[in-house]
């Protein structure tokens, strides 16, 4: 009964892991983005002008990356709010509403 309810096949266990997993992947887009910024605010103009090309695609992969980490901030609070409610679920059938 404990198995089904904590184990590694529970739906608890499995929302833990997908939030843990969306939370590993925000992580490494933000660190995109900033890397990102940190390089081209680093760089002077004649390196601007000179990597013409490499900064439009940059800022393609820059627009990119924020939409993917809107997403993946949708996703982490729709897996939040669907492990707080599993949670709850438990609480209840054991007989604490808190």
């Amino acid at each position: 009964m404990i198995q089904a309810l904590f184990g590694t096949s529970s739906m608890a266990s499995k929302l833990r892991r997908g939030l843990d997993e969306t939370m590993s992947v925000h992580r490494s887009i933000a660190d995109r983005i900033a890397t990102a910024r940190n390089a081209s605010s680093e760089s002077g103009f004649s390196e601007a002008l000179q990597a013409g090309e490499r900064a439009q695609r940059t800022e393609k992969d820059l627009v990119e990356d924020m939409s993917l980490l809107a997403d993946t901030t949708i996703r982490y609070e729709v897996e939040a709010r669907l492990l707080r409610g599993a949670y709850s679920s438990i609480r209840k059938a054991i007989g604490r509403d808190g």
